[in-house]
């Protein structure tokens, strides 16, 4: 793939294969290293490129440039005052290199891809303040955990869950978030229990399913049509037994 550089007015090509740049000049194929900002354009041009091809059903383009796209953002080391940003780009196309995987039923490359994309996501958490960010970063995980399932990789699907609930049990959010927060938490820790016991995990489900049973006991009155049932299929994973009113 070539690339154009206004700033230094430089064409690069940049080689999937080996994730390398060349730059085309006096000395052409001679391997040079472009600055950040240029190979962050790079990535993004790429990802955009798989975006583009996916919706066009040519997944298995889409899968090559996801591929090139966190093969450029892997190696970058962003400025301080770019960091946040960087991160949360290389969380999406990373999450994405894992659909385009299972898209063209590479599997094995699908989860390896995951677990990359897990490890940026706890390297993004800390870096999050702001409520609507933590969250997203939280759907994230929860959407990682469940496409492994949906795949049939149960013992993979827990370790997102198991992130998620780490990050949301360790965040503070502003009082008139409290019942948004609430809500995503429950979620998590009940996907936790279910992906745990998913694989014969029973007892360890038992303290995450317990914690959704205080989480929903709390929202269940402002909405039981909704929280009701979780509420119940929470307490089915704790154990009756230990249900007290």
């Amino acid at each position: 793939m070539y690339y154009y550089d206004p700033n230094y007015r430089q064409t690069y090509f940049y080689d999937s294969t080996s994730n390398q740049f060349y730059h085309f000049g006096p000395a052409p194929r001679q391997v040079v290293p472009p600055c950040f900002q240029t190979l962050y354009q790079m990535g993004q041009q790429l990802h955009v490129l798989s975006q583009q091809a996916a919706g066009n059903n040519q997944l298995a383009e889409a899968a090559c440039y996801e591929q090139g796209a966190v093969g450029v953002l892997r190696g970058l080391e962003p400025p301080p005052e770019v960091k946040l940003e960087y991160l949360r780009y290389f969380a999406g196309a990373s999450h994405s290199l894992v659909r385009r995987w299972f898209a063209v039923g590479r599997k094995n490359e699908g989860v390896k891809a995951s677990e990359e994309t897990i490890q940026i996501y706890q390297r993004l958490a800390p870096l999050e303040t702001e409520f609507d960010f933590v969250i997203r970063v939280s759907s994230g995980l929860f959407s990682l955990s469940s496409h492994l399932a949906e795949q049939l990789f149960l013992t993979e699907a827990v370790k997102p869950a198991q992130v998620q609930v780490e990050i949301l049990r360790g965040y503070v959010p502003p009082s008139d978030k409290r019942v948004e927060y609430l809500d995503k938490f429950g979620e998590a820790l009940l996907n936790l229990a279910i992906r745990l016991n998913n694989v014969g995990r029973t007892e360890e489900a038992k303290p995450p399913a317990r914690d959704a049973v205080q989480v929903y006991r709390v929202l269940v009155g402002g909405n039981p049509v909704h929280y009701g049932p979780l509420l119940d299929k929470a307490e089915q994973l704790a154990g009756r037994s230990w249900i007290t009113v």
